[in-house]
Protein backbone atom coordinates (compact mmCIF):
# COMPACT_ATOMS: atom_id res chain seq x y z
CA UNK A 1 0.00 0.00 0.00
CA UNK A 2 3.13 2.21 0.02
CA UNK A 3 2.77 5.44 -2.06
CA UNK A 4 -0.96 4.91 -2.52
CA UNK A 5 -2.86 8.19 -2.32
CA UNK A 6 -5.28 8.99 0.48
CA UNK A 7 -7.43 12.09 0.04
CA UNK A 8 -8.91 14.14 2.88
CA UNK A 9 -11.89 16.32 1.95
CA UNK A 10 -13.75 18.91 3.97
CA UNK A 11 -17.43 18.69 2.97
CA UNK A 12 -19.86 21.59 2.74
CA UNK A 13 -22.82 22.46 0.51
CA UNK A 14 -20.99 22.21 -2.84
CA UNK A 15 -20.32 18.69 -4.05
CA UNK A 16 -19.06 19.13 -7.62
CA UNK A 17 -15.50 20.28 -6.68
CA UNK A 18 -15.06 17.20 -4.48
CA UNK A 19 -16.40 14.89 -7.21
CA UNK A 20 -13.96 16.41 -9.72
CA UNK A 21 -11.07 16.02 -7.28
CA UNK A 22 -11.79 12.33 -6.67
CA UNK A 23 -12.25 11.59 -10.37
CA UNK A 24 -9.00 13.33 -11.33
CA UNK A 25 -6.83 12.16 -8.42
CA UNK A 26 -8.27 8.63 -8.17
CA UNK A 27 -7.26 8.11 -4.54
CA UNK A 28 -7.07 4.68 -2.93
CA UNK A 29 -9.12 5.97 0.02
CA UNK A 30 -11.08 9.14 0.82
CA UNK A 31 -11.52 10.54 4.32
CA UNK A 32 -14.54 12.87 4.60
CA UNK A 33 -14.50 15.58 7.29
CA UNK A 34 -18.08 16.75 7.63
CA UNK A 35 -20.69 18.28 9.87
CA UNK A 36 -23.90 16.49 10.85
CA UNK A 37 -25.76 18.15 7.96
CA UNK A 38 -23.04 17.80 5.31
CA UNK A 39 -22.67 14.02 5.71
CA UNK A 40 -25.53 13.64 3.23
CA UNK A 41 -23.39 15.47 0.67
CA UNK A 42 -20.51 13.11 1.41
CA UNK A 43 -22.82 10.14 0.69
CA UNK A 44 -23.88 11.79 -2.56
CA UNK A 45 -20.21 12.21 -3.57
CA UNK A 46 -19.58 8.51 -2.86
CA UNK A 47 -22.54 7.56 -5.05
CA UNK A 48 -21.45 9.82 -7.91
CA UNK A 49 -17.79 8.74 -7.92
CA UNK A 50 -18.30 5.07 -7.15
CA UNK A 51 -15.50 4.93 -4.58
CA UNK A 52 -15.60 1.94 -2.28
CA UNK A 53 -12.91 2.78 0.26
CA UNK A 54 -13.79 5.72 2.49
CA UNK A 55 -13.94 6.93 6.09
CA UNK A 56 -15.95 9.60 7.93
CA UNK A 57 -14.89 12.11 10.60
CA UNK A 58 -17.72 14.19 12.01
CA UNK A 59 -17.05 17.59 13.53
CA UNK A 60 -18.68 18.55 16.79
CA UNK A 61 -18.73 22.17 15.66
CA UNK A 62 -18.30 23.03 11.99
CA UNK A 63 -17.64 26.66 12.94
CA UNK A 64 -14.69 25.81 15.18
CA UNK A 65 -11.15 26.03 13.79
CA UNK A 66 -9.88 24.17 16.82
CA UNK A 67 -12.28 21.24 16.31
CA UNK A 68 -11.44 21.06 12.60
CA UNK A 69 -7.70 21.20 13.31
CA UNK A 70 -7.83 18.38 15.87
CA UNK A 71 -10.04 16.13 13.73
CA UNK A 72 -7.96 16.83 10.61
CA UNK A 73 -4.78 15.81 12.41
CA UNK A 74 -6.48 12.64 13.58
CA UNK A 75 -7.35 11.80 9.98
CA UNK A 76 -3.81 12.48 8.76
CA UNK A 77 -2.20 10.42 11.50
CA UNK A 78 -4.53 7.46 10.90
CA UNK A 79 -3.77 7.46 7.19
CA UNK A 80 -0.03 7.87 7.73
CA UNK A 81 -0.04 4.85 10.01
CA UNK A 82 -1.59 2.91 7.12
CA UNK A 83 1.37 4.04 4.93
CA UNK A 84 -0.67 6.26 2.63
CA UNK A 85 0.63 9.32 0.80
CA UNK A 86 -1.85 11.79 2.29
CA UNK A 87 -3.20 14.84 0.44
CA UNK A 88 -5.68 17.39 1.77
CA UNK A 89 -8.25 19.32 -0.28
CA UNK A 90 -9.79 22.43 1.29
CA UNK A 91 -11.92 23.65 -1.64
CA UNK A 92 -15.30 23.37 0.11
CA UNK A 93 -16.63 23.60 3.64
CA UNK A 94 -17.04 26.40 6.14
CA UNK A 95 -14.10 28.77 6.61
CA UNK A 96 -13.24 27.29 10.05
CA UNK A 97 -13.35 23.77 8.53
CA UNK A 98 -10.90 24.59 5.74
CA UNK A 99 -8.69 26.68 8.05
CA UNK A 100 -8.37 23.75 10.45
CA UNK A 101 -7.51 21.35 7.62
CA UNK A 102 -4.84 23.66 6.17
CA UNK A 103 -3.27 24.16 9.59
CA UNK A 104 -3.19 20.40 10.14
CA UNK A 105 -1.63 19.81 6.71
CA UNK A 106 1.11 22.34 7.48
CA UNK A 107 1.70 20.84 10.92
CA UNK A 108 1.91 17.30 9.58
CA UNK A 109 3.90 18.36 6.49
CA UNK A 110 1.57 16.98 3.84
CA UNK A 111 0.46 18.48 0.51
CA UNK A 112 -2.82 20.38 0.32
CA UNK A 113 -4.74 21.43 -2.78
CA UNK A 114 -7.44 23.89 -3.82
CA UNK A 115 -9.74 23.74 -6.85
CA UNK A 116 -9.97 27.34 -8.01
CA UNK A 117 -10.68 29.36 -11.12
CA UNK A 118 -8.92 28.71 -14.41
CA UNK A 119 -9.55 32.18 -15.89
CA UNK A 120 -11.16 35.56 -15.24
CA UNK A 121 -14.45 34.16 -16.59
CA UNK A 122 -14.59 31.33 -14.05
CA UNK A 123 -17.04 33.15 -11.76
CA UNK A 124 -20.23 35.06 -12.43
CA UNK A 125 -19.33 38.75 -12.38
CA UNK A 126 -15.95 37.77 -10.88
CA UNK A 127 -17.59 36.60 -7.64
CA UNK A 128 -19.30 33.57 -6.16
CA UNK A 129 -18.52 29.89 -6.75
CA UNK A 130 -16.42 28.73 -9.70
CA UNK A 131 -18.60 27.65 -12.65
CA UNK A 132 -18.61 24.03 -13.67
CA UNK A 133 -15.93 23.31 -16.25
CA UNK A 134 -13.92 26.37 -15.29
CA UNK A 135 -12.06 24.80 -12.35
CA UNK A 136 -8.31 24.44 -12.04
CA UNK A 137 -6.23 22.81 -9.31
CA UNK A 138 -4.11 25.37 -7.50
CA UNK A 139 -1.16 23.71 -5.84
CA UNK A 140 -0.36 25.37 -2.53
CA UNK A 141 3.14 26.04 -1.25
CA UNK A 142 3.85 25.61 2.43
CA UNK A 143 4.79 29.06 3.82
CA UNK A 144 6.52 27.39 6.75
CA UNK A 145 8.88 25.75 4.27
CA UNK A 146 9.25 28.63 1.82
CA UNK A 147 10.01 31.14 4.53
CA UNK A 148 11.74 28.68 6.91
CA UNK A 149 9.45 30.01 9.63
CA UNK A 150 10.13 27.20 12.10
CA UNK A 151 13.89 27.31 11.54
CA UNK A 152 14.04 31.08 12.06
CA UNK A 153 11.83 30.81 15.13
CA UNK A 154 13.87 28.03 16.72
CA UNK A 155 17.14 29.75 15.81
CA UNK A 156 16.03 32.93 17.56
CA UNK A 157 14.84 30.99 20.60
CA UNK A 158 18.16 29.17 20.89
CA UNK A 159 20.07 32.44 20.45
CA UNK A 160 18.06 34.07 23.24
CA UNK A 161 19.02 31.12 25.46
CA UNK A 162 22.69 31.51 24.48
CA UNK A 163 22.70 28.08 22.83
CA UNK A 164 24.74 29.28 19.89
CA UNK A 165 25.57 25.94 18.26
CA UNK A 166 21.87 25.03 18.07
CA UNK A 167 20.98 28.53 16.83
CA UNK A 168 23.59 28.28 14.08
CA UNK A 169 22.27 24.88 12.99
CA UNK A 170 18.72 26.22 12.66
CA UNK A 171 19.77 29.32 10.72
CA UNK A 172 21.86 27.10 8.42
CA UNK A 173 18.82 24.88 7.84
CA UNK A 174 16.80 28.01 7.07
CA UNK A 175 19.35 29.10 4.47
CA UNK A 176 19.17 25.69 2.77
CA UNK A 177 15.35 25.84 2.53
CA UNK A 178 14.82 29.44 1.50
CA UNK A 179 14.02 30.29 -2.11
CA UNK A 180 14.04 34.09 -1.78
CA UNK A 181 17.36 35.95 -1.96
CA UNK A 182 16.53 38.59 0.67
CA UNK A 183 15.69 35.90 3.23
CA UNK A 184 18.82 33.96 2.35
CA UNK A 185 20.84 37.10 3.03
CA UNK A 186 19.08 37.44 6.38
CA UNK A 187 19.89 33.85 7.38
CA UNK A 188 23.53 34.30 6.35
CA UNK A 189 23.76 37.42 8.48
CA UNK A 190 22.15 35.64 11.42
CA UNK A 191 24.84 32.97 11.16
CA UNK A 192 27.51 35.68 11.30
CA UNK A 193 25.80 37.18 14.35
CA UNK A 194 25.71 33.78 16.07
CA UNK A 195 29.40 33.14 15.34
CA UNK A 196 30.28 36.60 16.62
CA UNK A 197 28.47 36.25 19.95
CA UNK A 198 29.64 32.68 20.45
CA UNK A 199 33.22 33.91 20.16
CA UNK A 200 32.58 36.83 22.52
CA UNK A 201 30.79 34.54 24.99
CA UNK A 202 34.01 32.52 25.25
CA UNK A 203 35.94 35.67 26.28
CA UNK A 204 37.71 35.97 22.95
CA UNK A 205 38.63 39.44 21.74
CA UNK A 206 38.79 38.23 18.14
CA UNK A 207 37.02 35.79 15.85
CA UNK A 208 38.56 33.34 13.39
CA UNK A 209 37.39 33.94 9.83
CA UNK A 210 38.25 31.92 6.75
CA UNK A 211 39.67 34.06 3.96
CA UNK A 212 39.00 33.63 0.25
CA UNK A 213 42.27 31.69 0.04
CA UNK A 214 41.15 29.10 2.58
CA UNK A 215 43.35 30.41 5.39
CA UNK A 216 42.03 31.47 8.78
CA UNK A 217 42.77 34.87 10.23
CA UNK A 218 41.87 36.53 13.51
CA UNK A 219 39.71 39.65 13.24
CA UNK A 220 39.06 41.82 16.27
CA UNK A 221 35.49 41.56 17.50
CA UNK A 222 34.77 45.27 17.15
CA UNK A 223 36.08 45.28 13.57
CA UNK A 224 34.06 42.18 12.71
CA UNK A 225 30.89 43.64 14.22
CA UNK A 226 31.33 46.83 12.22
CA UNK A 227 32.48 45.43 8.87
CA UNK A 228 30.69 42.08 8.65
CA UNK A 229 27.44 42.85 10.48
CA UNK A 230 26.58 46.54 10.94
CA UNK A 231 27.91 47.67 7.55
CA UNK A 232 26.11 44.81 5.85
CA UNK A 233 22.84 45.84 7.49
CA UNK A 234 23.20 49.51 6.56
CA UNK A 235 24.18 48.77 2.95
CA UNK A 236 21.33 46.34 2.23
CA UNK A 237 17.86 47.89 2.00
CA UNK A 238 16.07 44.63 2.86
CA UNK A 239 18.24 43.93 5.89
CA UNK A 240 18.13 47.54 7.04
CA UNK A 241 14.34 47.63 6.84
CA UNK A 242 14.05 44.32 8.71
CA UNK A 243 16.38 45.33 11.55
CA UNK A 244 14.96 48.84 11.86
CA UNK A 245 11.28 47.86 11.72
CA UNK A 246 11.06 44.24 12.90
CA UNK A 247 13.79 44.01 15.56
CA UNK A 248 14.79 47.63 16.29
CA UNK A 249 15.93 46.92 19.86
CA UNK A 250 18.19 44.12 18.67
CA UNK A 251 19.71 46.55 16.18
CA UNK A 252 20.20 49.22 18.86
CA UNK A 253 22.01 46.75 21.08
CA UNK A 254 24.32 45.73 18.24
CA UNK A 255 25.40 49.36 17.97
CA UNK A 256 25.80 49.66 21.74
CA UNK A 257 27.96 46.54 21.71
CA UNK A 258 30.12 48.16 19.03
CA UNK A 259 30.69 51.21 21.25
CA UNK A 260 31.61 48.98 24.17
CA UNK A 261 34.01 46.79 22.18
CA UNK A 262 35.72 49.86 20.75
CA UNK A 263 36.57 50.77 24.35
CA UNK A 264 37.51 47.25 25.40
CA UNK A 265 39.55 46.34 22.32
CA UNK A 266 41.29 49.61 21.49
CA UNK A 267 44.40 49.94 19.35
CA UNK A 268 46.42 50.99 22.39
CA UNK A 269 49.39 48.79 23.21
CA UNK A 270 48.80 49.56 26.87
CA UNK A 271 46.15 47.00 27.82
CA UNK A 272 45.88 48.46 31.32
CA UNK A 273 43.58 51.10 29.81
CA UNK A 274 41.25 48.40 28.50
CA UNK A 275 41.10 45.85 31.30
CA UNK A 276 38.33 47.63 33.30
CA UNK A 277 35.98 46.68 30.44
CA UNK A 278 36.55 42.99 31.14
CA UNK A 279 34.71 43.46 34.43
CA UNK A 280 31.21 44.14 33.03
CA UNK A 281 31.89 41.37 30.52
CA UNK A 282 32.49 38.89 33.32
CA UNK A 283 29.36 39.94 35.19
CA UNK A 284 27.18 39.67 32.09
CA UNK A 285 28.70 36.29 31.28
CA UNK A 286 27.88 35.08 34.79
CA UNK A 287 24.31 36.33 34.41
CA UNK A 288 23.96 34.43 31.12
CA UNK A 289 25.15 31.24 32.80
CA UNK A 290 22.52 31.73 35.53
CA UNK A 291 19.84 32.26 32.89
CA UNK A 292 20.95 28.99 31.27
CA UNK A 293 20.76 27.15 34.60
CA UNK A 294 24.54 26.62 34.67
CA UNK A 295 24.93 27.80 38.25
CA UNK A 296 28.35 26.28 38.98
CA UNK A 297 29.76 27.93 35.86
CA UNK A 298 28.19 31.22 36.91
CA UNK A 299 29.73 31.16 40.37
CA UNK A 300 33.16 30.34 38.93
CA UNK A 301 32.88 33.54 36.88
CA UNK A 302 31.73 35.53 39.91
CA UNK A 303 34.71 34.25 41.90
CA UNK A 304 36.97 35.42 39.07
CA UNK A 305 35.18 38.79 39.12
CA UNK A 306 36.11 39.31 42.78
CA UNK A 307 39.72 38.57 41.92
CA UNK A 308 39.72 40.86 38.87
CA UNK A 309 38.47 43.78 40.97
CA UNK A 310 41.47 43.35 43.28
CA UNK A 311 43.81 43.10 40.29
CA UNK A 312 42.35 46.24 38.76
CA UNK A 313 42.92 48.08 42.04
CA UNK A 314 46.50 46.83 42.23
CA UNK A 315 47.03 48.03 38.66
CA UNK A 316 45.64 51.45 39.57
CA UNK A 317 48.25 51.49 42.33
CA UNK A 318 50.90 50.87 39.63
CA UNK A 319 51.98 47.60 41.19
CA UNK A 320 51.26 45.31 38.20
CA UNK A 321 54.03 44.57 35.70
CA UNK A 322 52.90 46.33 32.52
CA UNK A 323 55.00 44.26 30.11
CA UNK A 324 53.59 40.94 31.32
CA UNK A 325 50.07 42.35 31.30
CA UNK A 326 50.39 43.67 27.73
CA UNK A 327 52.08 40.59 26.30
CA UNK A 328 50.41 37.76 28.20
CA UNK A 329 47.34 39.36 29.82
CA UNK A 330 48.60 38.09 33.16
CA UNK A 331 48.79 39.93 36.47
CA UNK A 332 52.11 39.90 38.32
CA UNK A 333 52.80 42.26 41.20
CA UNK A 334 56.26 43.83 41.08
CA UNK A 335 57.83 43.33 44.50
CA UNK A 336 60.11 46.37 44.23
CA UNK A 337 57.08 48.55 43.41
CA UNK A 338 55.38 47.30 46.58
CA UNK A 339 58.50 48.04 48.63
CA UNK A 340 58.75 51.55 47.19
CA UNK A 341 55.11 52.24 47.99
CA UNK A 342 55.03 50.72 51.46
CA UNK A 343 55.99 52.78 54.49
CA UNK A 344 57.86 51.22 57.39
CA UNK A 345 54.69 50.07 59.15
CA UNK A 346 53.24 48.51 56.01
CA UNK A 347 56.54 46.90 55.06
CA UNK A 348 56.84 45.36 58.53
CA UNK A 349 53.34 43.86 58.31
CA UNK A 350 53.99 42.52 54.83
CA UNK A 351 57.15 40.83 56.10
CA UNK A 352 55.54 39.53 59.26
CA UNK A 353 52.65 37.93 57.38
CA UNK A 354 54.83 37.16 54.35
CA UNK A 355 52.00 38.15 52.00
CA UNK A 356 52.44 36.37 48.64
CA UNK A 357 55.96 35.34 49.72
CA UNK A 358 56.98 38.94 50.15
CA UNK A 359 60.27 37.96 51.82
CA UNK A 360 61.38 35.67 48.98
CA UNK A 361 63.95 36.67 46.35
CA UNK A 362 61.45 36.45 43.51
CA UNK A 363 60.94 39.51 41.32
CA UNK A 364 57.20 39.08 41.18
CA UNK A 365 54.49 38.41 43.73
CA UNK A 366 52.07 36.10 41.90
CA UNK A 367 49.15 36.83 44.19
CA UNK A 368 45.90 34.84 44.40
CA UNK A 369 42.47 36.10 45.46
CA UNK A 370 43.11 36.16 49.20
CA UNK A 371 46.61 37.61 49.04
CA UNK A 372 45.45 40.29 46.55
CA UNK A 373 42.97 41.68 49.06
CA UNK A 374 45.42 41.20 51.94
CA UNK A 375 47.99 43.28 50.03
CA UNK A 376 45.40 45.97 49.24
CA UNK A 377 44.33 46.00 52.88
CA UNK A 378 47.81 46.60 54.22
CA UNK A 379 48.67 49.27 51.63
CA UNK A 380 45.49 51.29 52.27
CA UNK A 381 44.60 50.78 55.93
CA UNK A 382 47.03 53.33 57.33
CA UNK A 383 46.37 56.05 54.72
CA UNK A 384 43.69 58.75 54.59
CA UNK A 385 43.68 59.80 50.92
CA UNK A 386 40.55 59.26 48.83
CA UNK A 387 42.02 56.37 46.85
CA UNK A 388 43.00 54.49 50.01
CA UNK A 389 39.65 55.10 51.66
CA UNK A 390 37.89 53.82 48.54
CA UNK A 391 40.17 50.79 48.52
CA UNK A 392 39.34 50.08 52.15
CA UNK A 393 35.62 50.00 51.34
CA UNK A 394 36.31 47.40 48.66
CA UNK A 395 38.52 45.33 50.97
CA UNK A 396 36.07 45.40 53.89
CA UNK A 397 33.21 44.39 51.62
CA UNK A 398 35.28 41.52 50.24
CA UNK A 399 35.80 40.13 53.73
CA UNK A 400 32.05 40.46 54.34
CA UNK A 401 31.09 38.46 51.25
CA UNK A 402 33.98 36.03 51.45
CA UNK A 403 32.14 33.83 53.92
CA UNK A 404 29.15 33.48 51.62
CA UNK A 405 31.47 32.55 48.76
CA UNK A 406 32.83 29.67 50.82
CA UNK A 407 29.75 27.80 49.58
CA UNK A 408 31.57 27.61 46.28
CA UNK A 409 34.25 25.44 47.87
CA UNK A 410 31.77 22.56 48.10
CA UNK A 411 30.83 23.01 44.46
CA UNK A 412 31.56 20.25 41.97
CA UNK A 413 33.63 22.79 40.00
CA UNK A 414 35.70 23.75 43.05
CA UNK A 415 36.69 21.26 45.73
CA UNK A 416 33.55 19.27 46.52
CA UNK A 417 30.83 17.27 44.87
CA UNK A 418 27.72 19.39 45.44
CA UNK A 419 26.12 21.45 42.66
CA UNK A 420 25.28 25.11 43.18
CA UNK A 421 21.55 25.88 43.03
CA UNK A 422 19.81 28.97 41.65
CA UNK A 423 19.11 30.79 44.95
CA UNK A 424 22.78 30.61 45.89
CA UNK A 425 23.90 31.66 42.41
CA UNK A 426 21.48 34.62 42.44
CA UNK A 427 22.67 35.65 45.91
CA UNK A 428 26.33 35.52 44.92
CA UNK A 429 25.62 37.42 41.72
CA UNK A 430 23.96 40.29 43.61
CA UNK A 431 26.79 40.39 46.15
CA UNK A 432 29.37 40.48 43.38
CA UNK A 433 27.51 43.20 41.49
CA UNK A 434 27.39 45.38 44.60
CA UNK A 435 31.09 44.73 45.13
CA UNK A 436 31.82 45.79 41.55
CA UNK A 437 29.82 49.00 42.05
CA UNK A 438 32.16 49.86 44.92
CA UNK A 439 35.00 49.68 42.43
CA UNK A 440 33.15 51.73 39.78
CA UNK A 441 29.74 53.39 39.92
CA UNK A 442 29.64 53.14 36.10
CA UNK A 443 29.66 49.37 36.08
CA UNK A 444 25.90 48.90 35.55
CA UNK A 445 25.88 51.28 32.60
CA UNK A 446 28.84 49.42 31.08
CA UNK A 447 26.94 46.17 31.58
CA UNK A 448 24.05 47.58 29.53
CA UNK A 449 26.43 48.28 26.68
CA UNK A 450 28.07 44.85 26.81
CA UNK A 451 24.84 42.90 27.24
CA UNK A 452 24.06 40.53 24.38
CA UNK A 453 21.00 41.46 22.29
CA UNK A 454 17.90 39.29 22.45
CA UNK A 455 15.30 38.90 19.76
CA UNK A 456 12.47 39.03 22.28
CA UNK A 457 13.64 41.76 24.64
CA UNK A 458 13.78 45.55 24.71
CA UNK A 459 17.27 46.99 24.98
CA UNK A 460 18.81 50.21 26.27
CA UNK A 461 19.64 53.26 24.20
CA UNK A 462 21.86 54.95 26.80
CA UNK A 463 25.11 56.66 25.90
CA UNK A 464 28.49 55.20 26.81
CA UNK A 465 30.67 57.62 28.75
Amino acid sequence: MENKIALILTIGLATEPSIKRINSLKPEIVYFIHSKKSKENALFIIEETGITNYLFKELDDHESVDDSFIKSRECIKELKELKYNVIGDFTVGTKPMVAGLVMACIEEKIDYLYLGESSDDSREDGMGPVKSGFEKTKDQENPYENYAINEFKRGKEFFDKYQFLAARENFSQAEDKLKYSDLKERSKLFIKIVDFYESWDKFNDSIKVESQYGKFEDIKLNDYLENEILNEISSNEYLFKYFKEEIPNFYKQLKLNKKFLDKKISASEDISKNIPYYLPDLLNNAKRRIDEGKYDDAVARLYRTLELIAQLRLNQSKLIDKETLNNNKSFFVIKDSVKQRANKKEDAELREKNIAKYTSRNKFMNVDLGSSYALLNILSRYRTDDFSESTQKIVKNFYRVQGVFQKRNTSILAHGLLPINKPIADQLYQLTLKHAILYSDKIENLMKFSRFPLFMEDNSDDELD
